[in-house]
């Protein structure tokens, strides 16, 4: 295949992320996953502006950014901060901070693109971008569940409880159909013709 079918993605361990996130095992061996999140690093981050514009999505071998599809020649920013929370799930703190830096700097320091709070979904190396106000970004929340995990309230892996009595049934039922008559809308009045339009015009002339 050609040159533009292998390029290094910075999804590519997104059921990764995923599976951490959840506190599920890993799908993927972690001595792999931290050299492919390595290489993201190196090429993704690193070789477009020193890193300070986020991760691209797509780069080619010889460290050239992928210019075959619009998509992958973008920074997305809230993928940049999902890889970030990727790296943190793996113990690469400080590959995580460095990548997340260039997507923070290109929307809010001085010398980036000034999007601020109306960070888009994407941008470009020369500051083009798409879709201003996108909430991907959010995606850096990701970073803080990765670097302060809730504790799980429970073991989703044990038995449901048992159901409650019917006294509990019933009235739970009772308060589902009260929420459920105020949410109701109120019935609409059948359409009715012109004749009767008409009519009506004619009645109120002939009261007046």
């Amino acid at each position: 295949m050609g040159m533009r079918y292998w390029n290094q993605q910075k999804r590519q361990l997104a059921g990764q992320w995923y599976a951490r996130a959840c506190g599920l095992e890993p799908v993927v061996a972690e001595e792999k996953t931290r050299s492919a999140l390595a290489t993201v690093l190196d090429y993704n981050v690193m070789r477009v502006k020193g890193g300070a514009i986020g991760a691209v999505n797509g780069m080619q071998p010889d460290g050239g950014v992928d210019m075959s599809s619009t998509q992958s020649k973008e920074v997305w920013p809230g993928v940049t901060y999902a890889v970030a929370a990727a790296m943190v799930h793996e113990g690469m703190s400080e590959a995580a901070f460095r990548t997340a830096k260039g997507a923070h700097d290109a929307a809010w320091s001085k010398d980036g693109f000034g999007y601020a709070f109306q960070k888009p979904e994407s941008w470009t190396e020369d500051g083009g971008y798409r879709a201003l106000h996108y909430m991907r970004p959010l995606a850096i929340w990701a970073m803080h569940w990765a670097l302060s995990p809730p504790e799980l309230h429970k073991d989703l892996r044990t038995a449901p409880p048992e159901p409650g009595s019917p006294a509990d049934a019933a009235l739970g039922q009772e308060q589902f159909e009260k929420v459920a008559s105020m949410l109701k809308l109120p019935e609409e009045l059948p359409q009715r013709g012109y004749l009767w339009a008409i009519r009506r015009l004619l009645r109120q002339m002939v009261i007046s």
